[in-house]
C-alpha cells in the first residue's frame, strides 16, 4: 500500500486524501443529522403527549371529566389514576384495568416531569410508547402515551436516504 502511494503523483495523492476526508466529514454529518432527527422527533412526541395530559388536567379542574376522556389525536392514550393508583377514567380504547405505568412510577414521573419510552407489547399494544405523567387535581395523576414507532420509521427512512446519497 505504501509503495502504491509513493508512486502516485502529487495530484493523485491530493485527490485521494481530499476524497477520503470529504467522505469522513459526510459520514460524521450524517450520523449527527440522524441523532438530531431522532432527538427532535422524540421531544416533539413527548411534548404532544404532555400537552394532551395538561389539557385533560385543565378540563378536569374546570368540570367533571366526560367518560371516555376526550383526546385530540387517535394515537394518544390517556389514563387518569386516583391517588391510590386505580384508573378512574380513560380515553377511548385505553385499558381501564391495568395502568400504563405503576402508580408509584407515574407519580415520580409526574413530579420529575420526565418522559419515558415503554414497550407496549406486554400491555397488548403492538408498538413503543412515549409516556408522560402530569399531576392532576385531588392527588390524581394523568398519564398520556403516544405511539413512538413513527420516530423509528422516520429515522430509518433518513438512514436509507443517507446510504443511497
Amino acid at each position: 500500500m505504501l509503495r502504491w502511494w509513493r508512486h502516485r503523483n502529487l495530484r493523485a495523492r491530493l485527490t485521494v486524501a481530499t476524497t477520503a476526508g470529504l467522505a469522513l466529514a459526510l459520514l460524521a454529518a450524517g450520523i449527527a443529522l440522524r441523532g438530531t432527527l431522532r432527538s427532535s422527533l422524540t421531544r416533539g412526541l413527548d411534548e404532544t403527549a404532555r400537552q394532551e395530559a395538561q389539557a385533560v388536567v385543565a378540563l378536569e379542574a374546570a368540570r367533571p371529566l366526560p367518560d371516555p376522556v376526550p383526546v385530540v389525536g387517535g394515537a394518544i392514550t390517556v389514563q387518569v389514576l386516583s391517588s391510590q393508583g386505580q384508573i378512574v377514567n380513560a380515553s377511548y380504547g385505553a385499558d381501564r384495568l391495568i395502568p400504563l405505568l405503576p402508580p408509584a412510577q407515574a407519580r415520580a414521573n409526574a413530579r420529575d416531569g420526565r418522559a419515558m419510552l415503554l414497550d407496549g407489547r406486554p400491555l397488548g399494544i403492538p408498538y413503543l410508547l412515549g409516556v408522560v405523567a402530569v399531576p392532576g387535581p385531588h392527588g390524581q395523576t394523568v398519564v398520556a402515551a403516544i405511539d413512538s414507532d413513527q420516530v423509528g420509521a422516520s429515522v430509518a427512512a433518513l438512514t436509507r436516504a443517507l446510504i443511497v446519497g
